[in-house]
């Protein structure tokens, strides 16, 4: 019970204290009504609370695991198993993560109750299905993406350092800082596939766009999910081979 209560302590509090800085951050930088890029005030905070869970509650570094059982030779034990590797630990983090994303939830809505008068709320049930609908396909993408950076233990010995230094880059490419759109070069960024990790289910919440936008963006987002998962597929592949040739 004890425990619970930390835990539950330590998520309410990794969401409140950034939101709140933040908040007071643009308050103070658009205390005068103004707009930077179209958004306002309330645009800017209820941005931030949104990314902040959707970009803290994406894996990008996937499962350390998978490239740890690479290094000790725990992974032969898989090897000879009828299952799909990605998938396997695609569902396990899943499975482990809920608990989290529902603290997060309940930070969220803490926070928005804090900050009512400054936060954009939705009046249409679609708006919040096809938020968590992007976020999740930006699940996948964040994890296949860890996924392959694991995969790099087959051919280096300190691929766990890439993946942590990998993740701060990825999370702000996310939009989870600054949004994208706000960005210099934001064509680049906005054709990465990490936007659907925080920027794109973001915008849609905020209701920066519709129709077409979003038909155009799920596309995207189909095309950058089949592209990870069969390069995740392949890297295992070729890995795999040159882990059992070396006697792994």
């Amino acid at each position: 019970m004890l425990q619970y209560k930390a835990n539950s302590l330590f998520y309410l509090t990794v969401v409140l204290i950034p939101s709140l800085a933040l908040f007071f951050l643009w308050k103070t930088i658009l205390s005068h009504g103004g707009s930077i890029g179209g958004y306002n005030l309330s645009d800017m905070v209820t941005y931030f609370i949104v990314t902040q869970f959707f970009v803290m509650n994406t894996p990008y570094s996937a499962w350390i695991e998978i490239g740890e059982s690479i290094k000790d030779g725990s992974l032969s034990l898989w090897l000879i198993k009828p299952v799909n590797h990605y998938l396997l630990y695609l569902f396990r983090l899943i499975g482990s993560w809920i608990i989290q994303w529902i603290f997060g939830i309940a930070g969220v809505i803490v926070v928005s109750i804090i900050l009512k008068d400054y936060v954009v709320i939705p009046k249409e049930a679609s708006t919040y299905f096809l938020s968590i609908l992007f976020w999740m396909g930006g699940i996948v993408i964040g994890f296949s993406y860890g996924y392959i950076l694991n995969l790099l233990s087959f051919w280096f010995e300190r691929s766990t350092y890439i993946i942590y230094f990998s993740e701060g880059i990825v999370a702000l490419l996310s939009g989870m800082l600054i949004p994208l759109d706000l960005l210099p070069a934001k064509s680049l960024w906005l054709f990465l596939p990490f936007k659907f990790c925080g920027y794109v289910p973001a915008q849609i919440f905020l209701g920066k766009m519709t129709g077409l936008d979003i038909a155009f963006e799920f596309a995207s987002m189909a095309i950058w999910i089949f592209v990870l998962v069969s390069l995740s597929h392949l890297v295992f592949k070729i890995g795999s081979r040159r882990f059992t040739a070396s006697g792994g």
